[in-house]
């Protein structure tokens, strides 16, 4: 069960914010959702990559209002990080459906994920190390 928390306008893209608690741990944490961020083809894939892209870039958009509302609801370290991850992560999904590697500029560093039909297609073995000691492979390597 998520709850609606606030809605930010990062780079002319609308991303929704919610909080929910683990029933586990019982910690807050956010979800974060690009609105209509939903994909059934290539060509929407490729649309929904550049945006994301494009918020991923401009993280420094948000406030320090905007972060102390998420902070309050939030159990984590970073709200910035969580972020950040939430939208790699999303990054990576859509990176395996087009089977291409998708990067992004951060604080004049580029990161790029690599999807798995690229490295099985390759003659490195590096993928099967990475998977085995549970490294997030598609990323920077």
């Amino acid at each position: 069960m998520y709850n609606y928390l606030t809605t930010l306008n990062i780079a002319g893209e609308t991303v929704i914010v919610e909080t929910g608690t683990s029933s586990y741990t019982q910690c807050k944490y956010l979800r974060f959702e690009l609105e209509n961020g939903s994909y059934k083809g290539n060509k929407e894939a490729m649309a929904v990559a550049a945006r994301l892209v494009k918020v991923l870039e401009n993280l420094d958009q948000i406030s320090d209002e905007e972060i102390d509302l998420m902070s309050a609801n939030y159990s984590g370290d970073s709200v910035i990080e969580a972020f950040r991850e939430y939208f790699e992560e999303a990054l990576s999904y859509v990176s395996e459906y087009l089977e291409v590697e998708l990067s992004y500029q951060l604080e004049g560093r580029s990161r790029t994920y690599t999807p798995v039909a690229n490295w099985e297609s390759s003659s490195s073995c590096e993928w099967e190390t990475s998977a085995e000691y549970g490294v997030d492979f598609g990323w920077d390597v």
